[in-house]
């Protein structure tokens, strides 16, 4: 019975890791995929040895913290390479669209969206009325604020195969929208609603 019962656990854990991989590749949250693949792994082997050890329980937890580290120095390394060529993968072989009708934007959807998705950058810009953006903004973290003065944003024209390499234009937007959300390390995300022509622009980067 204790054996089905650990059983159960371990295929849970596995379980779920998978269902992180997918949604996490499904939205290229990419590095933490990884990080939460080598901690769940490294949890569940932890528990594993933990278990095995024929000692006292007070001893078993006193062990605990060594034997998770040493798990998880063994379990990112040779996960390491898998993380980078992800990385890799997603830079080379970014997901690209142009004028798609209908693309979901943080599981809402947009039309008309021209955009450029890899693991260090995103650019989106699409149709959206004023009550839909309201709608949308509300799958950020941050508050929407007035365009009180003239706002700059660079946004995708045209794909390319790498950023470097698309047509890009400088929009400047006089009346609208905008959330804002700035990382010490550079990162973060800009989204804007431009009034005068019902367009949302969306920008977003790790760093």
């Amino acid at each position: 019975m204790k054996k089905n019962y650990l059983r159960f656990i371990g295929w849970s854990v596995g379980g779920i890791v998978v269902l992180i991989l997918l949604a996490s590749w499904k939205f290229r949250l990419i590095f933490p995929a990884y990080l939460l693949t080598c901690l769940g792994g490294t949890i569940w082997a932890t528990c594993w040895t933990v278990r095995k050890i024929a000692l006292s329980n007070r001893i078993r937890l006193l062990l605990a913290l060594p034997i998770f580290l040493c798990w998880s120095w063994m379990g990112f390394v040779p996960l390491l390479p898998v993380g980078l060529f992800s990385i890799w993968y997603s830079e080379t072989y970014p997901e690209q669209g142009l004028k798609v009708p209908v693309y979901e934007l943080r599981g809402y959807p947009v039309r008309n969206v021209t955009f450029h998705r890899s693991y260090s950058l995103e650019s989106f810009n699409f149709d959206i009325t004023e009550q839909e953006f309201r709608e949308l903004s509300k799958h950020f973290s941050q508050p929407l604020r007035e365009i009180t003065t003239l706002f700059h944003i660079r946004v995708l024209k045209v794909p390319a195969k790498t950023w470097a390499e698309a047509v890009t234009e400088d929009i400047f937007v006089e009346h609208g929208l905008y959330s804002e959300y700035r990382q010490s390390n550079g990162g973060g995300y800009l989204l804007v609603f431009d009034r005068n022509h019902d367009r949302g622009y969306y920008r977003c980067s790790p760093r």
